[in-house]
């Protein structure tokens, strides 16, 4: 819930300064961007959320790394640390977790529900 890695958090990722203090959950990658980048970004993804973060600390520079972690800092969660072959998104993650405690649906009609929502012809 960081800044993440260096690359990524260092400079804005639409115009590189360097101070990126933003972060959109809802967009894919969760890169950093300065104010007036985000709100460009943002004119017409008005129901996104935003994430502003006050302090800016100095991230280390991190490289070979593992793809369980590449996998982290894109905001994916690997099913096996080892070989990660699967991995679901943070947001597909919270969504569950919200509806497990709310309608108690179970995994298996989760999966499926998922599975018909991103391919309804082949199943």
């Amino acid at each position: 819930d960081g800044h993440g890695e260096a690359d990524v958090a260092a400079a804005c990722g639409l115009c590189n300064s360097l101070e990126p203090k933003l972060r959109c959950k809802d967009c894919f990658r969760g890169l950093m961007f300065c104010m007036k980048c985000m709100i460009g970004l943002h004119a017409c993804n008005t129901l996104h959320h935003l994430k502003v973060y006050k302090f800016y600390y100095q991230w280390l520079y991190t490289y070979s790394q593992h793809l369980t972690t590449q996998l982290l800092c894109a905001c994916w969660y690997s099913a096996t640390p080892i070989v990660p072959n699967t991995a679901a998104t943070f947001n597909v993650l919270e969504h569950f977790h919200l509806l497990t405690f709310e309608s108690k649906v179970s995994v298996f009609k989760f999966f499926h529900t998922l599975t018909h929502r991103t391919d309804n012809v082949y199943i």
